[in-house]
C-alpha cells in the first residue's frame, strides 16, 4: 500500500514538472515571436524610408566629405557669402552681403563727416571762418560735438562690420557641420504603448 502511494506521488510530481516546463517553453516562444515581430516591423519601417532621395547628388557628396566644414569656413573667411553658396544656402549669402554692405557704407559715410568736422575745427583754431558751417554753427564747441557724434557712429559701424564678418564665418562652419547629420523635417518622436498578456511596457522610438 505504501509503495503504491509513493509511486502515485512520484508520478504526479513528474507530470506536474513536465507540464510546467511545457508552459514555460510556450511562454518563452510567444515572447520571442513578439520581439522578433517588433524588430522586423522596425526594420521594415526604416527600410521603407530612404532619406537619400530627399537630397541631390551634390549635397550627398558634401554630406559624406569630412572636409566640407573646413572648406566652407575657409571660403566664407576669404569672401563672405561664398561658403554659404558652396553649401547651397543661397538665401543666406545676400543677407550677409547686405549686413556687410550697409555697415561698410555707414562706416565710410561717418568717417567722411568726421574728417570734415575735424578739418573745420582745425581751420577755426587757425583763425579761418570760411567753412560751410560758419553761419549755421558758429560755436566751435558744437563742431567738437559733431566730431564726437560721427566718431561714435563710425566706431559702431566698424563693430557691425566685424560682427557681420564673424557671423558669416560661424554660420558657414555650423551649417556645414549640421549637414553631416540628418536633420530633415521627418525627424519625430513617437510613443507606443505595448499591451501583451505576458508583458506591458512603454516604448519611445525616434524616426529618421
Amino acid at each position: 500500500m505504501k509503495n503504491r502511494f509513493l509511486v502515485s506521488v512520484l508520478f504526479s510530481i513528474g507530470v506536474w514538472s513536465v507540464q510546467s516546463q511545457e508552459t514555460q517553453t510556450n511562454i518563452t516562444q510567444e515572447q520571442n515571436q513578439v520581439q522578433n515581430f517588433q524588430v522586423k516591423d522596425t526594420l521594415m519601417s526604416f527600410e521603407a524610408i530612404d532619406w537619400r532621395d530627399q537630397f541631390s547628388e551634390r549635397r550627398l557628396r558634401l554630406m559624406a566629405d569630412p572636409r566640407t566644414p573646413a572648406k566652407a569656413t575657409f571660403l566664407s573667411a576669404a569672401l563672405p557669402g561664398l561658403g554659404q553658396i558652396y553649401l547651397g544656402k543661397y538665401l543666406w549669402a545676400p543677407i550677409f552681403w547686405g549686413g556687410l554692405g550697409a555697415s561698410i557704407y555707414y562706416f565710410v559715410d561717418n568717417s567722411k563727416e568726421y574728417n570734415r568736422f575735424r578739418d573745420i575745427y582745425k581751420r577755426r583754431l587757425m583763425g579761418y571762418m570760411d567753412d560751410e558751417y560758419s553761419v549755421l554753427i558758429p560755436d566751435n564747441d558744437q563742431i567738437l560735438r559733431g566730431m564726437d557724434f560721427y566718431e561714435n557712429y563710425r566706431d559702431i559701424s566698424a563693430i557691425f562690420i566685424a560682427v557681420s564678418y564673424v557671423l558669416n564665418v560661424i554660420h558657414a562652419n555650423v551649417a556645414a557641420h549640421l549637414m553631416q547629420f540628418n536633420v530633415d523635417e521627418k525627424l519625430s518622436v513617437r510613443s507606443n504603448l505595448l499591451v501583451d498578456p505576458q508583458q506591458t511596457g512603454l516604448s519611445i522610438s525616434l524616426e529618421f
